[in-house]
């Protein structure tokens, strides 16, 4: 096997460039694709793997049995179960992970700085690699900061940062250490760090986090002892809290009900850190960006090897025909003396070649398309290109050109010598049937993800229009820091309003329209129990601001008298029923006992519901009480939006030059609520074009094909009188039956994931049934103009030329 044996070959691909210049391309994509999701799930299946023994390192995970409310597990936990950890004796470190964000004045820059306070035990835990200082002396210093290495080169000229000083909240801090930045593949990122004790938060919120057993602001880390069992540090943590404090903060007839039913006020469970990033406890509140879904990465594992095949499933056809195409070169080869062992190898090296040309492609196109993938799928993918990972790619691409090759290459083998006097031989009707199957597998495929895709988008789309119960687009939101006073909250809304363009500002305790703004308290209406109820505190014009009106009685207005603030309450319309009332009209004037309020408070009006939550979750009553400290503003304004922002900023510069501004449209807040679904929609839309186009080339190149061994008979078909519409029904049937036998395999599928999918949402929209559809008109059109081509050539086959040979 010589050189010179592939001159034919080439001579070939390169006669109809077209066709092999879009299998080429087909087969990059494919690699490009399968390279860079086998780079995610990877990385996925890889997270927190820096810590040592990870297995036997333990998160604590929570899960509140409050009444009457949406109750998620979560991997917060309140920080006074240390204490109780320490008297167990089953633990060898334990540290605290708590993030508090803040505002850093370094080098004359102010600069917003998520800040992680964790315990002197967090280091060795999570081994954290000290570049200068001492990490330890930071973690017992409430003065001192460390900073990774990235945080140091953005906050410091050259990132010389040891030994310097900054400022946070008029208190200085110097940076003792500067640490490596952890890898992306961890549940538990940071950009700064310093102990629990750290001067950076005031020590009445430190008490308060650190001793309550209703505040639930961070995680805990514990290393167990050997032998010791989560299970039972875990239950020994719930008979902890419900002997503890947390009783209060049940109605007692929730209590005695937990009690009787031998439930916990708090159920807890210890989880793997190596098992975090897909912990299935805690998907419905864990930050998307470090937590993932077994069941879609294990699929993407699965789609890598399926772009692969679908990929190579045109290379096969192409090769396909140029083999019979190549019958008297072959022969002549034979006649020559080649062997059969000989022929075979000649064409898996050529397929070889094949595919490493295009897996070279598919690695620049990956290069080209990494920021772009990082950005859909809300990760940073590390080592892509490392040596290692590009030997493994490789290897892909020759074991890929291997297999795709067999096939051509046992075609090659069978053909006999007597070719060269004209005789012809062709495929075997088996291998025939084979290729077509793998056609309809591709496009089955591509049918299966336009259904999904579209059902996905569909619903992202629908879900952020839904109706949050009033107009968001006119409204900017702003957080003030968390040391103003109320009179400086005050004073600085007044300010704000009074700026043009500025027509109201409201005052609330979260942003409204995510589930951060609620909050827990007991309420009770005689003779009903008492019930756990959701609410948010609202300054008294938060109605107007918002444009909500009353269905029944009133709302707050700024006219109302301090003293009697205490004695009021709003609430939504389904809050009516939950207090027992018949109707809106009916509650308006009742009395109520309200969080820890030992006199009455009147409900003085009722609203519409208001939208906290995701579609994905009911809508749960909602209680609006007069709040005097509030830590978000939100303005309405009446002009232009950008104008306004800027106004907006140079007030704050001038009101607080070391904190960080944090001003966004309450609009573009509450479509963050479903960022993971849009990256979700745009990911499967870019998959669905790269193997839509696959599909389109694997018909396109079997139309080919098939019209390449009917010439002949099309020929004839014309010399007995067909004319060309007869002849391209029968060119186009088979184009038919591939679709309708791949919307038959594609569609069900499309609608058993959809539906899995929808699931996860209360309101849905009616999606599934229209998707499945547009997806069959959509793979039918993709179907016909692939075969345009080859069903106009049929058309336009002269008898003559067809028959002379």
């Amino acid at each position: 096997m010589k050189i010179r044996d592939f001159r034919i070959g080439i001579r070939l691909l390169l006669k109809e460039a077209n066709h092999t210049i879009l299998v080429l391309l087909g087969l990059a994509l494919g690699f490009a694709v399968a390279f860079l999701l086998a780079a995610f799930v990877r990385q996925s299946f890889n997270y927190d793997e820096q810590v040592p023994d990870s297995d036997h390192v333990y998160f604590v995970k929570t899960h509140f049995n409050f009444p009457g409310t949406n109750n998620f597990w979560s991997d917060t936990t309140p920080f006074v179960i240390k204490d109780v950890l320490a008297q167990t004796g089953m633990t060898t470190e334990v540290s605290r992970f708590l993030r508090q964000d803040v505002s850093v004045r370094a080098e004359g820059k102010v600069l917003a700085l998520p800040l992680t306070l964790v315990d002197p035990s967090f280091a060795a835990m999570m081994n954290v690699t000290v570049l200068e200082g001492s990490l330890a002396q930071v973690l017992e210093r409430p003065d001192a900061l460390a900073l990774t290495a990235s945080t140091a080169s953005a906050m410091f000229a050259g990132g010389q940062a040891l030994g310097k000083t900054v400022v946070i909240d008029d208190k200085a801090f110097q940076i003792a250490a500067v640490i490596a930045d952890p890898p992306q593949a961890t549940t538990m990122p940071y950009k700064a760090l310093a102990g629990i004790e750290s001067a950076v938060w005031g020590d009445q919120a430190k008490q308060v986090v650190l001793s309550r057993w209703t505040e639930v602001e961070g995680k805990i880390f514990v290393r167990l002892k050997a032998g010791a069992a989560p299970s039972t540090l875990a239950h020994q943590l719930e008979l902890a809290a419900n002997s503890s404090p947390l009783r209060n903060a049940y109605p007692p007839e929730s209590v005695q009900q937990l009690g009787a039913n031998n439930g916990n006020l708090l159920d807890i469970r210890l989880g793997a850190l190596s098992a975090a990033y897909f912990d299935p406890d805690i998907a419905a509140l864990a930050d998307p960006t470090v937590h993932g879904d077994r069941n879609i990465v294990l699929g993407l594992a699965a789609v890598v090897g399926l772009i692969l095949l679908l990929a190579s499933t045109n290379y096969v056809s192409l090769a396909t025909v140029r083999t019979m195409r190549r019958q008297r070169e072959i022969g002549v080869l034979k006649v020559l003396g080649a062997t059969a062992r000989q022929i075979m190898w000649q064409f898996i090296f050529e397929s070889v070649c094949f595919s490493i040309v295009a897996g070279l492609l598919g690695a620049l196109l990956s290069l080209l398309a990494l920021p772009v993938v990082c950005e859909l799928i809300n990760r940073k993918l590390e080592g892509v290109f490392a040596p290692v990972q590009c030997l493994l790619a490789l290897l892909v691409a020759l074991g890929v050109g291997a297999l795709a090759g067999c096939y051509p290459a046992w075609l090659a083998m069978r053909v006999p010598a007597r070719q060269l006097v004209g005789r012809g031989y062709g495929e075997s009707l088996g291998g025939n049937w084979l290729r077509r199957l793998l056609t309809v597998l591709q496009f089955s495929t591509a049918i299966a993800l336009i259904g999904l895709t579209l059902a996905i988008a569909w619903q992202t789309q629908y879900a952020t229009r839904l109706n949050p119960g009033f107009d968001p687009a006119p409204l900017l939101v702003l957080r003030l820091p968390g040391d103003m006073t109320v009179a400086e909250d005050v004073a600085f809304a007044e300010a704000v309003k009074r700026l043009p363009g500025v027509s109201g500002v409201a005052a609330t305790t979260g942003v409204i329209g995510q589930n951060k703004a609620v909050q827990l308290a007991n309420v009770q209406h005689d003779p009903n129990p008492a019930s756990i109820a959701r609410f948010t505190g609202v300054s008294t014009n938060f109605f107007d601001v918002f444009g909500i009106r009353p269905i029944a009685g009133r709302v707050f207005n700024e006219k109302i008298d301090p003293k009697d603030k205490a004695k009021m309450v709003v609430i939504s319309k389904s809050a009516v029923a939950l207090l027992g009332y018949t109707s809106p009209q009916s509650a308006v004037g009742q009395f109520i006992l309200f969080g820890r309020l030992k006199a009455p408070t009147q409900i003085i009006g009722v609203v519409d519901e208001v939208r906290h939550e995701t579609a994905r979750n009911a809508i749960q009553p909602m209680f609006y009480v007069p709040w005097l400290r509030t830590s978000v503003l939100t303005a309405r304004i009446n002009q232009d939006s950008a104008q306004v922002q800027s106004e907006i900023e140079q007030l704050w510069l001038r009101s607080f030059p070391n904190n960080a501004i944090e001003l966004d449209s309450l609009k573009a807040r509450i479509e963050r609520n479903y960022a993971d679904d849009r990256r979700l929609s745009w990911l499967l839309i870019a998959a669905t074009i790269i193997i839509g186009a696959i599909s389109s080339l694997g018909i396109y190149v079997l139309s080919a094909y098939t019209l390449q061994q009917r010439v002949k008979e099309i020929a004839v078909r014309k010399l007995y009188g067909a004319d060309r519409f007869a002849v391209a029904r029968l060119v186009g049937r088979e184009a038919v039956l591939m679709v309708l036998v791949s919307a038959l395999l594609g569609l069900p599928v499309a609608a058993l994931v959809s539906s899995k999918y929808l699931a996860n949402f209360v309101e849905r929209a009616p999606v599934l049934f229209p998707s499945l559809v547009i997806a069959f008109l959509l793979s039918a059109l993709v179907a016909c103009l692939s075969t345009a081509r080859s069903t106009l050539a049929a058309t336009r086959v002269a008898p003559a030329l067809a028959l002379r040979e």
